[in-house]
């Protein structure tokens, strides 16, 4: 597993405590009764601080899963 994904686990358990890790890695809002647009922007914020990156505003609606934002995040935050 990559350092990325390592951390956005911690974020995403922050966000969701009641989720294993293994229920993180596949985590969507379809998937997780407690992801919420205020979810999504608590996700966001976390983001920022642990890779500290701005996530730009009309980024937010790519953010729609653990998957899609490991897939973000590998390409933005530099190696």
């Amino acid at each position: 597993m990559s350092n990325v994904s390592e951390r956005l686990i911690k974020v995403f358990a922050a966000v969701f405590p009641e989720l294993t890790p293994e229920e993180i890695r596949i985590a969507s809002p379809a998937s997780v009764a407690a992801w919420s647009s205020l979810a999504t922007i608590n996700i966001v914020s976390l983001i920022e601080e642990e890779f500290e990156i701005d996530v730009p505003p009309d980024r937010f609606e790519d953010m729609g899963s653990f998957e899609l934002i490991l897939d973000y995040l590998n390409q933005t935050v530099p190696a």
